[in-house]
């Protein structure tokens, strides 16, 4: 029975043969290729985390090893957390996708005033508000509306920022304790939180520029629902199942998370101009998340803030999937050879988010 039972938790470790030890020996290779200090990476297959592990150090400086426990900024891959989130307060009723926002809270900052009447959850969430990613300067007290909202595609980090003002509104409470009581709570995702705490920085890996050298650490007082998440590749993952089976969502507000709501221009993500090709397929947005269509479909995202660097993509066919954290800023450097580690294939999202990798090893003999 022990030695059953030790070869089905061996099997269970491995989403495809010999991927655990693929695994093992491909990322200490691609880290070090790549210049990143320190990476975390967790596998999904058959309803459970199948694999999970650590490389590298938290800090080039001290030396500090990764564990599995080890904090890292997700960036925007909170968006799909925060999305979540939003979702279960669609279905309890307190908000509705479709209802202008300025309905239950009027944002001051947004010009033109005619436009922002239109701006609705599912455009933020879907990032078809006419927002911009950012502000600029960061400082502004006026937030443009470039386009009418609903019109098209642009990624903005502004709109999930606007939405969360609008959920603290409703909710009475600040958007960290919101999440936390929404989404980490219940899901058991102890190592994860909104804003910087003591106990995070206790086990907190350290930012590195390009060249390997330390920099500051983003430590955030206030929760930014597109961008402040903590978290570990265990913790991540453990959302993930929860959204791949629905946990705690309605089953038609489960279908659109996960289904096409908003087509994208094949050219930019971030887009003043009207869709260059309508007709584009292959690469969708859902409620928070973006979606691959090719022989199968995936879910997908990526985080970039700066020095700290993630992904995730998850097969919705086979339910196998995958989330890295990097702490440098060369991290999404090894994006599409840990992609096709674990789910071998076309992978349009590559090509319509670019970010310089590094080259293949070529086989033994050519």
């Amino acid at each position: 029975m022990t030695v059953l039972l030790f070869l089905f938790t061996y099997m269970s470790m491995v989403g495809q043969p010999n991927l655990k030890s693929d695994l093992d020996r491909l990322v200490p290779e691609l880290i070090t290729k790549a210049g990143i200090p320190g990476i975390s990476l967790a596998v999904i297959r058959d309803d459970e985390i199948s694999y999970q592990s650590a490389f590298g150090v938290k800090n080039v400086e001290s030396k500090a090893a990764v564990d599995q426990e080890t904090i890292f900024e997700a960036a925007s891959l909170t968006k799909p957390v925060f999305a979540y989130a939003v979702c279960r307060l669609v279905d309890a009723g307190i908000l509705d996708l479709d209802t202008p926002l300025e309905h239950y809270w009027s944002y001051p900052d947004l010009q033109p005033p005619h436009l922002k009447t239109k701006i609705t959850a599912r455009m933020v969430l879907t990032h078809s508000t006419g927002l911009p990613n950012w502000r600029r300067p960061r400082n502004s007290e006026e937030l443009p509306i470039n386009f009418e909202p609903g019109d098209r595609f642009s990624y903005s980090g502004e709109g999930f920022v606007y939405l969360s003002k609008v959920v603290a509104h409703l909710t009475k409470m600040p958007t960290h304790e919101w999440v936390r009581q929404m989404v980490f709570e219940p899901l058991g995702m102890l190592h994860s939180s909104l804003i910087w705490t003591d106990k995070l920085g206790a086990n907190s890996a350290v930012p590195h520029n390009k060249a390997g050298e330390t920099s500051n650490k983003y430590k955030p007082k206030q929760a930014n629902a597109a961008a402040s998440l903590h978290t570990t590749a265990s913790d991540y993952a453990t959302f993930l199942l929860a959204l791949l089976e629905g946990k705690n969502l309605a089953p038609t507000t489960h279908r659109m998370m996960l289904s096409t709501q908003q087509k994208v221009d094949p050219k930019c993500s971030q887009c003043r101009s009207p869709n260059s090709n309508p007709s584009f397929k292959e690469v969708s947005w859902g409620l928070g998340i973006g979606l691959e269509h090719t022989d199968q479909d995936y879910i997908w995202h990526w985080g970039d803030n700066g020095s700290f660097k993630s992904y995730v993509c998850v097969s919705l066919k086979s339910g196998t999937g995958l989330v890295y954290f990097a702490n440098s800023s060369n991290g999404l450097a090894i994006r599409n050879q840990l992609v096709e580690a674990v789910l071998p294939g076309v992978h349009p999202a590559h090509d319509w988010v670019k970010y310089k990798q590094i080259k293949s090893k070529k086989p033994t003999g050519e």
